[in-house]
């Protein structure tokens, strides 16, 4: 599997999205697109259990998230998928549940 790469410009920039795979047998891809990184933008799975084995000692989010610092990119955005199949609560009260609440 190959590492897919998009291009695109604006006035100011000129941007490369590079896409490498994060299964465990495509590692040296990953390596190699995340060499070529300024940011890294990780993609974490929030089912119950992916979540945490991707945290826990020897998981691969962990390992992502080392391997690619260690290469030098300082920048990772950290975007979680999977939302609507866990119980996700906001740290503040729903709309009219506030004790002075206007709605």
């Amino acid at each position: 599997m190959d590492i897919a790469v998009q291009t695109l410009s604006t006035p100011h920039r000129n941007i490369t999205v590079l896409d490498a795979p994060g299964h465990r047998d495509f590692i040296p891809n990953m390596i190699s697109g995340a060499s070529q990184a300024d940011c890294a933008l990780l993609v974490v799975g929030a089912s119950t259990g992916e979540f945490e084995a991707g945290f826990d000692r020897g998981g691969q989010t962990r390992e992502h998230v080392v391997l690619v610092r260690s290469l030098g990119v300082n920048q990772i955005v950290a975007a979680i998928n999977k939302l609507d199949l866990v119980c996700f609560v906001f740290c503040f009260p729903p709309l009219g549940d506030a004790p002075d609440s206007p709605f």
